[in-house]
């Protein structure tokens, strides 16, 4: 992870963190709780997460259930929480 840019070991803790929370979802659903019972009490677990670049994770009710849902979908895969919108780096213009 030496030659990483600070986003882009932001965005590596953020899937990491993400996983961890679909997969804590995964379990409490298992243990018996709804979805949403489940998806509440982890998003409260899990926001506010330090990310390593000064900002926190923003993990809310309803976007921790788009990640799980999404995740879930995808097979739980991993690729189903990269940020596709971080991919993407603006276009810079020449002045």
């Amino acid at each position: 992870m030496t030659g990483l840019s600070v986003k882009d070991r932001a965005e590596r803790r953020r899937v990491s963190l993400l996983e961890k929370a679909c997969m804590t979802v995964s379990a409490q659903i298992h243990a018996g709780r709804t979805v949403r019972d489940a998806i509440n009490l982890v998003s409260k677990r899990f926001n506010g997460r330090p990310l390593g670049d000064g900002r926190p994770l923003a993990c809310s009710p309803d976007s921790l259930c788009r990640v799980w849902y999404a995740w879930r979908n995808a097979g739980r895969s991993r690729s189903a929480l990269v940020n596709k919108a971080a991919l993407q780096r603006p276009m810079k213009l020449d002045q």
